[in-house]
């Protein structure tokens, strides 16, 4: 890969070819009858949501969007201590490599990538005296943008 290439995939900062981090979406949809690991990510999920939010209307909801709507599932990694005015550009660029990719000649269905949905799973801890209730206050994320994509999720638990 070229270093002109490798300056539109990759978010460098040093200089040099090392990476501090990466964004993609996997397509839950289309790909998990293909792939063991995203059929298990996927039964995982409905089973996190059965635990986490029983006969509720957001259990229904989520099982609704996982079932019948195109799914992706946001990989997201980066260096915990990166600085925080960086990591906005790691997600900005990914609407930009969605597009680049649906224009590949080796794409035989660009619709796989146009996605309703973005399955985000998220670590966060919670102080002992809250680990009953877990309310959404008391939790403390690992990512500070996993706070954003709860609080403009439609469904989270």
């Amino acid at each position: 890969m070229s270093d002109a290439e490798f300056e539109k995939v990759c978010l460098k900062l040093n200089g040099t070819r090392d990476v501090y981090g990466f964004i993609s979406i996997l397509s839950l949809t289309w790909e998990k009858s293909k792939y063991a690991f995203l059929k298990s990510i996927f039964n995982y999920s409905i089973a996190k949501a059965e635990k986490y939010s029983p006969s509720t209307s957001k259990h229904t909801m989520f099982v609704q969007i996982m079932t019948t709507k195109n799914v992706g599932l946001l990989v997201n990694e980066r260096l915990v201590n990166m600085p925080v005015d960086v990591v906005p550009n790691l997600h900005e660029q990914l609407p930009a490599d969605l597009e680049f990719t649906m224009k590949q000649d080796d794409i035989t269905n660009p619709k796989e990538f146009k996605y309703d949905y973005i399955l985000v799973l998220s670590k966060f801890s919670v102080d002992n005296n809250s680990v009953k209730t877990m309310a959404r206050k008391d939790r403390l994320y690992y990512r500070w943008e996993d706070d954003i994509f709860e609080r403009e999720a439609v469904v989270s638990f």
